[in-house]
C-alpha cells in the first residue's frame, strides 16, 4: 500500500530535509500539516509538492 503521509519524525528520517526545518515550512505556511492528537501528520501529496516548490541546484561557476 502507497504511504498516505507521516508525521514531522518520520518524514525527516526518511527525506533529505530535518525536523528542524520541516517545523520551518510549516509554520511559515509553506507546508501544510494536519494534527492527530500530539502527532503532526504531512500528507504524502503535500509533501511532494513542498519538495518540487524548492528552487532549482545552480552549480557554481568555475573558476577561470
Amino acid at each position: 500500500m502507497k504511504k498516505l503521509g507521516d508525521t514531522v519524525t518520520g518524514w525527516a528520517e526518511d527525506g533529505p530535509i530535518g525536523k528542524t526545518k520541516l517545523y520551518v515550512a510549516i509554520n511559515s505556511g509553506e507546508l501544510p500539516a494536519r494534527k492527530h492528537g500530539s502527532s503532526t501528520i504531512i500528507l504524502t501529496e503535500d509533501y511532494l509538492v513542498y519538495l518540487k516548490s524548492l528552487p532549482e541546484y545552480e552549480p557554481a561557476q568555475a573558476a577561470a
